[in-house]
């Protein structure tokens, strides 16, 4: 799975999920999640200023940056505490919070987990976004990003044998 908006309305695909699998046969469940990417989106509209709503949906008011800064009719983070800020918003979604406490999940980073005028290595540069995408906004931006995004998805495994990991991962080890 990937690209879940909450601003744009609540997490239901993991509602979805997890319905699915309590109706599969007792052989076929869900082992773990695997997100490949934009956990979260860092581009936040506040309902006030995009009464309208996007595609014909409510805006949900989930988050205020402290830090932020407006671009057209979106906020943007801009420190630790504002992506910190965000990830707590997400989290607080109570179909995630249902579908965390049932799987582990596996999460890969997308562009928004960062920003959205990059992907990976790859950093769009504009005239028009000069402030918000120089190389040292983006810099910035990126470490606030990686530090937040490793606060929020630390695990503990009990055992790190090798052995024990790779049949955790292969589902081969449920339960123990």
């Amino acid at each position: 799975m990937s690209c879940q908006n909450v601003n744009q309305g609540a997490q239901s695909a993991f509602r979805r999920m997890i319905y699915e699998d309590e109706r599969a046969e007792p052989a076929e469940p869900l082992w773990f999640v695997l997100h490949l990417g934009d956990f979260i989106y860092e581009i936040v509209w506040y309902p006030e200023d995009r009464p309208q709503g996007m595609y014909d949906r409510r805006l949900r008011d989930i988050v205020r940056y402290k830090s932020g800064e407006k671009i057209s009719d979106f906020h943007i983070p801009t420190t630790r505490d504002d992506y910190r800020a965000v990830y707590r918003a997400y989290l607080h979604d109570p179909n995630l919070q249902d579908a965390r406490a049932r799987w582990p999940f596996v999460a890969m980073r997308d562009n928004h987990e960062f920003s959205w005028l990059g992907w990976q290595s790859l950093q769009v540069r504009s005239a028009s976004l000069s402030r918000f995408s120089s190389r040292p906004a983006l810099a910035q931006r990126r470490a606030s990003a990686v530090g937040a995004t490793r606060h929020r998805r630390r695990s503990r495994p009990r055992d790190l044998s090798a052995r024990n990991m790779a049949l955790t991962v292969l589902g081969m080890n449920r339960g123990r």
